[in-house]
């Protein structure tokens, strides 16, 4: 198949999706946020799969990331340019436009795959900072905050080049896991989160049932409509939801490791994933958060 006739097939393929978003705009039952629910978290953490899993019962609209849209970050190395926000208006704005089931755009519907949605599930990786106001607009809606080790993340960061030029991979790689430690502070502090479910990536790495037995339990709290979630024929299969294949960024030093591991230890969340790791994601939350 020659390159223009490649054009010419994607362009169209490309054309049929659009026509197919403008028919998976509204929830059946209107605004009603206790049948959607919100996956709040941090790039590279498995939000995504997370989100799939959620959302693939029948009828479960899934809405990918609409806290990207207002800055039009669809690419990892442009997110990296500007910081998640902390106060804003027009990211809350989009967040909780879409977990009323109101947004139509080809970024957020790239993985939907239901015409008549009677439920939603939305995640994003830039929401965490106006997570609270989120919240706070939305009294009824239940939310996921899930959590990975930040050295991690910031290690599959580096390793896909997604950080500013500007700065060099080891400044960026310490600054990701101290960005990270304050956000998910401020998050922890916030008690207009109290309600908030958290969830460790790598407890649901490990134990995927039940992880996904404890998120069902939390989500009938809200609305019986998640009683469709059979988490014994869900597919745990952990994937990516881009193919990173072909983007080899820079090795992570292992003093970057120690410098970002001191970091961490002087977070709350130091004693979840810092030098000790003595306490648990649940026992942490009860002991810090604001109730």
């Amino acid at each position: 198949m020659s390159s223009t006739v490649k054009r010419v097939v994607g362009h169209a393929s490309y054309r049929r999706r659009r026509l197919r978003q403008r028919f998976r705009s509204f929830v059946v039952g209107g605004h009603d946020t206790s049948k959607a629910v919100w996956i709040t978290s941090w790039q590279r953490s498995g939000s995504t799969w997370l989100a799939e899993m959620l959302a693939s019962p029948k009828r479960t609209r899934f809405i990918y990331e609409p806290a990207n849209i207002p800055d039009r970050c669809f690419e990892g190395a442009d997110a990296a340019k500007i910081a998640p926000p902390l106060i804003s208006i027009p990211h809350t704005a989009a967040i909780v436009k879409s977990l009323e089931g109101n947004t139509t755009h080809w970024w957020s519907d790239q993985f939907n795959r239901s015409h008549k949605p009677k439920r939603l599930v939305a995640k994003d990786v830039r929401g965490l900072g106006v997570a609270g106001n989120v919240v706070a607009q939305l009294a009824e809606m239940p939310v996921i905050i899930l959590v990975r080790n930040p050295i991690a993340v910031a290690t599959s960061i580096i390793r896909l080049g997604w950080f500013d030029p500007a700065i060099s991979a080891h400044d960026a790689f310490v600054a990701e896991v101290s960005r990270w430690c304050d956000y998910h502070e401020r998050a922890l502090r916030d008690e207009r989160l109290s309600r908030a479910l958290w969830v460790s990536y790598e407890e649901l790495q490990a134990a995927p049932v039940d992880q996904l037995t404890a998120i069902r339990t939390y989500l009938l709290t809200f609305s019986t409509t998640w009683n469709v979630l059979d988490v014994a024929t869900l597919d745990t299969t952990r994937r990516s939801a881009t193919d990173f294949s072909d983007q080899v960024g820079e090795a992570i030093a292992p003093e970057w490791i120690t410098e970002a591991r001191a970091v961490l230890d002087r977070s709350p969340f130091g004693a979840l994933y810092g030098s000790s790791h003595s306490q648990p994601l649940s026992e942490l939350v009860d002991s810090l958060r604001v109730r």
